[in-house]
């Protein structure tokens, strides 16, 4: 088994240091060490892989259960090579379950993809519920944004991917878009302890809900 290299972020040094950051506009590495802070502040052993990674980003522990994580700060559609990598960390890092988080929404065929082989998928509301449950985040909802050329309100679209589009693309040609996220997501400036403390649950249970 490879042993995953790089020791996780202590929550609230963490926290301190990135107070108030938009989770959207994260590099790679942040997003890994925020997972990393939620999942500890939940009561689980985490590991961060090396950068050169087997497939896992993370490696999530609750007693003998380990998890193979894999973390997407993406704007777009996830696609179904980030359940291949999760997949990939499983025998890798040792471990018996697969998890992608993203802080995005994720493809059809990738969902479809991720059941047949039993992937555990987190999107942006799974990742809200992660960051309240662990007061390690502030969630509020995103308001549609306006065109910068019609000043109007944009249309969410899905057919292509996931964006915000003018709705008036086809009577006046407008192709203005912006990055989909239906909710705000930032790091909480401390942690705030929940109202209540939640279950812990066997991880495989967690990762398969």
């Amino acid at each position: 088994m490879v042993i995953a290299l790089r020791k996780p972020p202590d929550p609230a040094l963490w926290l301190s240091a990135h107070s108030g950051e938009d989770i959207h506009e994260m590099d790679g590495v942040d997003f890994e060490d925020l997972l990393a802070a939620a999942f500890q502040c939940r009561g689980n052993t985490v590991e961060l892989t090396e950068h050169f990674d087997r497939g896992a980003d993370l490696v999530v522990t609750n007693g003998r259960e380990r998890c193979s994580v894999q973390a997407k700060r993406w704007d777009q559609w996830v696609d179904r090579s980030a359940i291949d990598q999760a997949i990939a960390g499983m025998p890798a890092y040792g471990c018996t379950a697969a998890l992608v988080v993203t802080n995005a929404l994720f493809a059809p065929d990738a969902i479809a993809y991720a059941r047949t082989h039993n992937v555990a998928l987190w999107d942006q509301k799974d990742l809200a519920n992660l960051l309240v449950e662990t007061g390690v985040g502030e969630v509020s909802s995103a308001k549609a944004p306006t065109c910068p050329r019609c000043h109007i309100p944009m249309d969410f679209k899905k057919r292509h991917g996931a964006f915000w589009g003018c709705p008036n693309y086809r009577t006046t040609g407008c192709r203005e878009t912006a990055k989909y996220h239906h909710l705000n997501l930032k790091v909480a400036g401390h942690r705030r302890t929940p109202e209540a403390e939640p279950t812990r649950r066997r991880l495989f249970e967690l990762f398969r809900r």
